[in-house]
């Protein structure tokens, strides 16, 4: 805690009487090996030379008001290396003004990557009067600024700007996605953004759930003190979607994203969104497939010939227009011009509507199934295996087969049919052939109710078995079982995948 000292009282009181100046210069930092406690009667003298650290100038110097002064100093990054416990304030005659006690604090500077800490310290000079005398004219308000708010504004400028750019959740490659390994699931290593916060994952992180079907989330929110705020990131596994984002009691924020549903078999779903980097984007033979192109395609064919017919008959029209009179050139000019433009605009035509028909064919598609000869599922397919998917993911599939086969959680999700292990078999549709099916719906096995005939004949050394009147008789029994555990045709087993 600092004090005024005698000498520096003194001081100030004589400046008062002669109507002088108190002019403070510097702040002086030392460290006391034997630093004991604060003198009662704040009698004190300058260290010895040998334990003075260092002397700098003060920085600010200001009034609280008439009765109370503030002087500042800040040691950057470039001061250092040494430990002070002792502060003096000293004026242009060498006076100490004021001193104080203090914790040993390290001051250390830069060294090639090493950073060096930037330490700022304050002198409040309490005294009838002295704003005069020290003839501080700066209202204190102007520069003692809060910088923790000041921090957490530069925090949260940069976290919505990361917001602005990568949303609530977005990962480079593979970072962050959940995988199956030896039998395990974990989450990749790599970079992202959750809430605008960047996570970096140094290492596979594992996942155990506790029970299928789930899904793993990733929570990031930026914790610290006011010297540093750093990135804290944990897993949750649960099967119901938590808060987007929410703040506890201590007002810090946490973000959440999902990055994957992990379905009741073990399938894997990832929800993550893929933000490429530049190398990435650059590299893709289509970087922006969002645009028409019409390379290899009879659209570029029927313009570059229009273009080309419409350019010869141009050139054709000003070479022979060049016997003419200005004004048959400029309508020979317009008239070329026009054919042109008339070529391109029916190019465009013609390009526009084969790309409304070409996305029109395969979105009648989405929501068919597909046997394919192969354990995973291509590009725009996923499998048929009664998985609980996102509603917003898969939505134009949503649109096609809504709840039929299962609403999912019953709000985010809904399930796709499970064809693993079954025949697929036309519906009825009223023909009567397997009446009373609804569309979608699932048949246990069957064997056809039937009858058999059989005759009985004499024994040897015995009667026959007959009947009166020529009457038949019936059995109803059980023959010895013979066979599998199940009726079918031959077979082979595919994937069935749908299309989304």
């Amino acid at each position: 805690m600092s004090f005024l000292t005698r000498t520096g009282e003194a001081q100030i009181a004589n400046k008062q009487a002669s109507g002088g100046r108190v002019n403070i210069t510097h702040f002086v930092f030392a460290y006391l090996p034997e630093l004991g406690e604060e003198p009662a009667d704040r009698v004190e003298s300058l260290p010895a030379v040998e334990h003075i650290v260092d002397t700098q100038p003060y920085l600010k110097v200001a009034y609280v008001n008439e009765n109370q002064v503030v002087y500042s100093v800040v040691l950057d990054a470039t001061v250092g290396d040494y430990d002070f416990n002792w502060i003096g304030l000293v004026d242009d005659e060498n006076v100490l003004i004021a001193t104080a006690y203090i914790t040993t604090i390290g001051k250390r500077k830069t060294k090639g990557n090493k950073r060096g800490n930037t330490i700022s310290r304050n002198f409040l000079l309490k005294y009838t009067g002295i704003q005069k005398v020290t003839a501080a004219t700066v209202p204190a308000e102007t520069w003692q600024l809060d910088f923790t708010e000041r921090f957490l504004g530069v925090d949260e400028r940069e976290r919505q700007s990361n917001y602005d750019l990568y949303a609530q959740g977005s990962f480079l490659g593979e970072a962050w996605s959940v995988i199956e390994a030896d039998g395990q699931y974990q989450v990749s290593a790599g970079t992202g953004y959750v809430g605008g916060i960047r996570v970096q994952n140094n290492e596979p992180k594992s996942v155990s759930p506790e029970s299928l079907p789930t899904s793993v989330w990733l929570e990031a929110s930026l914790q610290g003190d006011i010297a540093d705020r750093k990135p804290v990131t944990s897993l949750l596994v649960q099967t119901d979607a938590p808060e987007a984002e929410t703040q506890d009691a201590n007002g810090v924020t946490y973000y959440r994203t999902k990055l994957a549903d992990i379905s009741a078999d073990g399938d894997i779903i990832d929800t993550r969104f893929i933000y490429e980097n530049v190398a990435q984007h650059e590299a893709k033979e289509d970087p922006h497939p969002q645009y028409k192109t019409y390379t290899d395609s009879k659209t570029s064919t029927a313009l570059t010939t229009a273009k080309g017919d419409a350019t010869r008959k141009s050139n054709a029209a000003l070479a022979s227009a060049k016997e003419y009179t200005d004004e048959q050139v400029t309508a020979a000019r317009e008239s070329a011009e026009q054919q042109v433009n008339a070529a391109q605009q029916y190019a465009d035509q013609q390009a526009d509507a084969a790309l409304a028909q070409a996305k029109e064919f395969v979105g009648d598609f989405i929501g068919s199934i597909h046997f394919f000869a192969s354990s995973s599922a291509p590009v725009g397919f996923i499998k048929a295996n009664g998985a609980a998917i996102s509603r917003t993911t898969y939505a134009a599939l949503f649109s096609k087969i809504g709840t039929r086969y299962g609403a999912g959680n019953g709000s985010s999700t809904f399930n796709v049919p499970d064809l693993r292990g079954e025949f697929v078999r036309g519906w009825d549709e009223g023909r009567g052939v397997d009446s009373g099916r609804g569309f979608g719906s699932w048949q246990a096995d069957e064997f056809r109710s039937h009858t058999h005939n059989f005759t009985r004949e004499n024994a040897r050394g015995g009667g026959s078995a007959g009947s009166e009147d020529g009457s038949s008789s019936f059995y109803t029994t059980k023959t010895a079982a013979a066979g599998g555990n199940e009726t079918r045709p031959r077979n082979i087993a595919l994937a069935a995948y749908i299309k989304y």
